[in-house]
């Protein structure tokens, strides 16, 4: 079987993210309110991203972020690691029910944007 290649390509682009859920934790309180942060990579199964909140691990998340090239992604993934980072958090989210070809067109868009930043480094 081959090997299939997983790419991480390093951006900056808004997100906006929300609590879904917390184990079995009442988040009533937090229903409708929204965090901002900045992505710091994405890949196809998840992405890390810079915000001023620590979020706990196993915390489910509704994201929202826009890729010019795709449009607005809405995706729902389970924070993996929140470590401090600067004056903020970094912290570690794998999607959630994230198939099809809405992943299809985010893993060959993240490919295309890695190879041209490799490309650009031959020519340094």
């Amino acid at each position: 079987m081959a090997e299939r290649r997983h790419f991480r390509w390093h951006t900056q682009l808004p997100l906006y993210f929300e609590v879904a859920q917390f184990g079995t934790y009442p988040i009533e309180h937090l229903r409708g309110k929204r965090g901002r942060g900045q992505t710091y990579d994405l890949a196809e199964e998840g992405l890390s991203f810079f915000s001023a909140l620590r979020l706990p691990v196993n915390m489910i998340l509704l994201l929202e972020l826009t890729i010019p090239e795709l449009g607005t992604l809405k995706l729902k993934g389970r924070v993996v690691r929140s470590r401090p980072w600067q004056e903020g958090w970094l912290t570690g989210v794998q999607f959630i029910g994230f198939n099809g070809p809405r992943r299809q067109a985010l893993r060959e868009h993240i490919a295309h944007q890695v190879k041209s930043q490799y490309q650009l480094i031959e020519y340094l």
